[in-house]
């Protein structure tokens, strides 16, 4: 019975092996860096490569930060990335487990994107990021993100609803300003946010409500401004101590309403 119950465990034992070997060969496959002859495969980072599919899925794999582009006017003057997929058309994105920034204007001006997947190593979203890009009507943020870069959402006609993580302690300027579809925006009862930037929710005329988070001491000018914000919950405190000041916000003074007073406004179960 011993030597039975002994032969069994090393057979556990070598399948495990097998499948790490085989999980980590796959992986390492898919984040090796790129074939001198290899087609839609950009090195992105000290440790990332960015590889893009025949159907426009665009996988980023490695470890690390993702590198920083910025947005210039071609010779069209169109604005576009100075990333190397500039001119790729991308349907998809998946930043792999590992990547813990992607870069300012990864991917900036990206029509076609219709998912993104973010991984639970992401701690930044660099600034415009996802400006423009008309993505899903809901991103999934990852619970290990701290701070959402300058327009990183910014002038996306889809976006709807999304939940901001507790670890997230910045939102930048501008970071969902003219998102016209965007309906609610849900916080956690323990969430670390502290600033909310310049005309960060400017522009998004469906947004009718929001409980601002406890821990938010700085909201920077004309947060909301050409919002469609009708009441804003803040707590006695942030009222008191004009972090919640109805004209340096962009709003009229009936809609700063004290929490106790709050009703049916979304808030994150």
């Amino acid at each position: 019975m011993f030597r039975k119950r002994k032969l069994i465990m090393k057979i556990i034992k070598i399948f495990s092996v097998m499948c790490f070997m085989s999980y980590t060969q796959a992986f390492a496959a898919n984040s090796a860096p790129c074939e001198t002859n290899e087609s839609n495969c950009w090195q992105c980072g000290d440790n990332c490569v960015a590889r893009l599919d025949s159907e426009g899925k665009m996988t980023v794999s490695g470890s690390g930060e993702m590198w920083n582009y910025n947005s210039i006017k071609d010779e069209n003057e169109v604005w576009r990335s100075t990333a190397p997929w500039a001119y790729e058309s991308i349907q998809s994105i998946e930043i792999g487990e590992g990547i813990t920034q992607v870069g300012a204007y990864d991917f900036y001006m990206k029509h076609d994107v219709s998912n993104i997947i973010l991984p639970e190593s992401l701690k930044i979203i660099g600034s415009g990021a996802f400006l423009a890009s008309n993505g899903p009507s809901e991103i999934n943020l990852p619970d290990s993100l701290t701070r959402i870069g300058y327009g990183t959402f910014a002038n996306n006609r889809n976006l709807t609803t999304i939940e901001i993580p507790d670890s997230v302690q910045y939102i930048d300027i501008s970071v969902f300003h003219n998102d016209e579809n965007l309906t609610a925006v849900y916080f956690g009862e323990n969430s670390q946010l502290k600033e909310i930037g310049d005309k960060a929710f400017k522009n998004t005329p469906n947004l009718n409500s929001l409980i601002l988070p406890v821990s938010v001491s700085k909201i920077a000018e004309s947060a909301f401004i050409d919002s469609g914000i009708t009441a804003l919950y803040c707590t006695k405190a942030q009222i008191d101590n004009a972090i919640c000041d109805a004209e340096h916000l962009g709003l009229s003074e009936d809609k700063i309403v004290h929490y106790e007073q709050k009703i049916n406004a979304p808030y994150i179960k």
